[in-house]
């Protein structure tokens, strides 16, 4: 299995012929069914390249093609996201906490800073910290939200866009 997992990066001189891959991909199934009542299962690479090389085999040496079907592996099982009906956030306390923070509001859209003037602002902003509710500069959700919108004027170089700043 070793061979196989590293032939894809070997020259074409240092793999084994087709008929040596043969023998051995047999000889990998040979040496499972020793004291077994049904044949070992390849991974499916192998198992493909088996089939492969089985019907490469036994074709028409005058070039015709030849028909294979391979097996089609079963996609792994990935995470169940939607498995687990977490409902904390809509429920009780959950949405009258969230929407409670919306009862008191308070903003108030700046002067157009631009430059230093923005800066300065931004800086003295989080500093006292930005809140959904407005916070002490009264600078919360709603001015984020205008800004993303293209509503408030604030630019700190004369190329910034007031969406990617608020995001």
């Amino acid at each position: 299995i070793a061979y196989t997992r590293k032939s894809a990066h070997a020259s074409l001189l240092s793999r084994l012929s087709p008929d040596d891959e043969l023998v051995l991909l047999a000889q990998l199934v040979s040496a499972g069914d020793a004291g077994r009542a049904e044949p070992p299962r390849l991974p499916n690479v192998l198992q493909s390249r088996l089939t492969l090389l089985r019907a490469a085999k036994g074709a028409d040496p005058s070039g015709e093609g030849v028909d294979v079907a391979l097996p089609c592996p079963a996609l792994p099982p990935g995470p169940h996201f939607d498995s687990v009906h977490d409902r904390t956030c809509v429920e009780g306390e959950g949405l009258g906490a969230v929407f409670g923070k919306f009862e008191a509001l308070s903003y108030s859209r700046p002067e157009n800073p631009v430059g230093r003037e923005a800066a300065s602002a931004l800086d003295r902003w989080l500093s006292n910290g930005l809140e959904l509710r407005g916070g002490r500069d009264q600078k919360g959700f709603l001015f984020l939200y205008e800004l993303m919108r293209g509503d408030v004027f604030f630019k700190l170089l004369s190329n910034d866009s007031g969406h990617t700043l608020g995001c």
